[in-house]
């Protein structure tokens, strides 16, 4: 009953704001997708490159994230190579490889995010989502849009490569395009992250009582996770990598500031400080010792580019100050914990580790899920959650109770 009386107040405070008045029948969506959830292109100009049989110059785009048949074991060393960043530790910024280049295809449209390999069904992503609101009169690309970004970068590199001056140019031109509708921002994972920081060090106040009208948060990861550790150590395959070795990914994974970014965070009040969540036989490391666990590893630049996305990050997780509604779910196994043996195939760090789970939405620990829930008392704008049994993280943007929820709250009735 509380909960429903929750979403009942939120559902009134939305219908308040200009956004959904009667000249608004409906508020116009702006989709921001989670780590590895947009498209990328890639050209190539390359003068060298380390295995033989890759092509070293193509020069049309092609769609490098994602194509399954990059991951197959003849060419997925191509495909390892195209995508990896470099770091430059006297200047702090981050490259492609040489001679590589890369986009992300038609920002502003939801063709991007909808599905990240068109030939494989298992690759969809928002495409029911955009189905479901073009069906009520929305139009993909009019008022249901998508800002797809690079999903390896940082919250440093996604403003210097020019995406939140972008998104707040999408904002505004989508809110002048409709009679100053306020726009709905639906994040999505690593989108909660990006959008939180979007809001909370790039515009003003005064914009966003003006531009946002509501932000909805699907398996938000606003503390960051276990599994990126895992990644981290030996690497992680993740449901879209079932043909490749872990090992073989974890290179381009220990290269991308995105990872580190999706760590767990230094707040005390979401992390058990002294509950471990990596164990070697020699040591164990809390969410207190990840840089610590870097050194262990000795990754080449590691600390530099950690400590670069921490400093980088928004301190303490302060609330967006605007009206937020986050749904995820909360009793799906989610890996919680790793145990290193000296057991053949499990030794630290390129062994398979034993895993212990805990809750959460499958990819997501619950304590992440749930730190928005700070935000009550935080700020003057409505904060409001649903919590949703037999929820997964990789499809909650498809379930139809997901879908009835944000067309309740973004349609004027």
């Amino acid at each position: 009953m509380l909960q429903m009386a929750g979403f009942v107040l939120l559902l009134f405070a939305a219908l308040l704001h200009p956004a959904l008045s009667v000249s608004c029948p409906k508020s116009p969506i702006i989709i921001i997708p989670g780590v590895m959830g947009s498209q990328l292109e890639a050209r190539l100009h390359k003068t060298h490159s380390d295995h033989w049989y890759c092509f070293k110059s193509f020069g049309e785009w092609y769609r490098l994230w994602l194509n399954m048949g990059d991951l197959l074991p003849v060419v997925q060393k191509c495909f390892e190579e195209n995508i990896k960043l470099h770091y430059n530790s006297t200047t702090g910024r981050y490259t492609n490889t040489p001679g590589v280049e890369i986009r992300v295809p038609e920002f502003g449209n939801t063709t991007a995010v909808e599905t990240l390999d068109p030939n494989f069904d298992s690759a969809a992503y928002f495409d029911k989502f955009v189905a479901y609101f073009t069906n009520l009169g929305y139009q993909s690309g009019v008022d249901i849009l998508a800002a797809a970004f690079d999903w390896r970068l940082g919250p440093a590199e996604l403003t210097e490569d020019g995406y939140f001056r972008a998104l707040k140019t999408l904002i505004e031109s989508t809110y002048k395009r409709h009679q100053n509708c306020a726009i709905t921002l639906v994040a999505h994972s690593m989108g909660g992250l990006v959008s939180h920081y979007f809001l909370s060090n790039y515009v003003n106040q005064e914009w966003k009582d003006m531009h946002i009208g509501l932000f909805i948060t699907l398996g938000a990861v606003w503390a960051g996770a276990s599994r990126p550790l895992k990644a981290l150590i030996s690497g992680d395959s993740d449901e879209i990598f079932k043909l490749t070795k872990c090992l073989s990914l974890r290179t381009d994974e220990r290269s991308f500031p995105s990872d580190y970014w999706l760590m767990p965070s230094l707040l005390d009040t979401v992390w058990n400080r002294s509950a471990p969540i990596v164990t070697t036989p020699d040591k164990q490391y809390t969410s207190n010792d990840i840089l610590e666990l870097i050194r262990d590893l000795k990754i080449f630049n590691g600390e530099l580019m950690y400590t670069g996305v921490i400093n980088a990050s928004v301190q303490g997780l302060p609330p967006p100050n605007v009206t937020t509604y986050c749904i995820y779910g909360i009793d799906k196994q989610t890996e919680e914990s790793y145990t290193y043996t000296n057991e053949y195939g499990h030794q630290f760090p390129d062994g398979t580790p034993h895993v212990s789970h805990g809750l959460g939405d499958g990819t997501v620990n619950l304590q992440s899920l749930q730190a928005c829930r700070r935000w009550v008392g935080q700020q003057s704008y409505p904060v409001r959650w649903k919590e949703l049994n037999n929820s997964e993280h990789m499809t909650i943007m498809r379930e139809d109770r997901v879908l009835e929820i944000i067309k309740n709250l973004v349609m004027n009735k």
